[in-house]
């Protein structure tokens, strides 16, 4: 079962800001949503976050931490009640995307220096940012192995087409006609793929291209949920 949030009380502290744009890391995270065990509403939590950075249109924002209600977040949020909310936030933290900065009361609010926000208790969006090109390169990654593998189903499916043609006992027909099915396992990996290619191409006597060898496993290059508390790779 996750932790929902950690409760060491923390002091604030100013954080490096993003760019003018602080929703860019949100493409990356999105790509890579299941690897990180997040869920859809994951996402629109910490897009909401992100909307509470304090900023103007077209400037950097002054700080990372932020600090909305409840109800401001479920306003946001679409209507999410708080309850998910809180289950969202934990994914996030327990993700390594955000850190909670709380309080001595673990009451969000700001802090003022001179009538302007310098500091406050929140959630510190900081964390992902600093991972903005770890997340980005992986997620590259995955978007290109994930078409690799649409590419080799894709030639296997057309070797089975034409072995179809051909063939002319039971066996080879009933091995056929089970290709298919074994073309829809999520799990499937490049190399499964590229020996059923094989195959395939011995039946219709066709001559196919040389596969580099190494990892064709897609699903192998995925970035650590949270460097600071596991080590643990998650799948897709």
């Amino acid at each position: 079962m996750r932790q929902v949030f950690s409760h060491t009380p923390a002091l604030a502290e100013r954080s490096s800001v993003p760019g003018t744009n602080p929703y860019r890391v949100i493409e990356p995270i999105r790509a890579l949503r299941k690897e990180l065990g997040l869920t859809p509403n994951d996402l629109v939590t910490l897009q909401a976050l992100i909307s509470f950075m304090p900023k103007k249109a077209g400037q950097t924002a002054t700080m990372t931490i932020v600090f909305p209600s409840n109800a401001s977040l479920s306003e946001r949020t679409n209507g999410l009640n708080e309850r998910t909310i809180r289950r969202c936030i934990g994914h996030l933290v327990d993700a390594g995307l955000i850190q909670r900065r709380d309080s001595a009361t673990r009451k969000r609010f700001p802090l003022r220096y001179g009538g302007l926000i310098r500091d406050a208790f929140g959630f510190d969006l900081q964390p992902m940012y600093d991972r903005e090109r770890e997340l980005t390169e992986h997620a590259e990654q995955l978007v290109g192995d994930q078409e690799k593998l649409r590419s080799l189903k894709a030639e296997a499916l057309a070797l089975r087409v034409e072995a179809l043609r051909q063939a002319k006992d039971v066996e080879t027909v009933s091995f056929l006609q089970n290709v298919r099915n074994i073309l829809r396992r999520a799990t499937l990996k490049a190399d499964e793929i590229i020996e059923l290619i094989k195959r395939l191409a011995e039946l219709v006597g066709a001559t196919i291209r040389e596969f580099p060898v190494g990892n064709h496993d897609a699903q192998e290059q995925c970035p650590t949920k949270c460097p600071a508390t596991t080590d643990k790779m998650s799948g897709t």
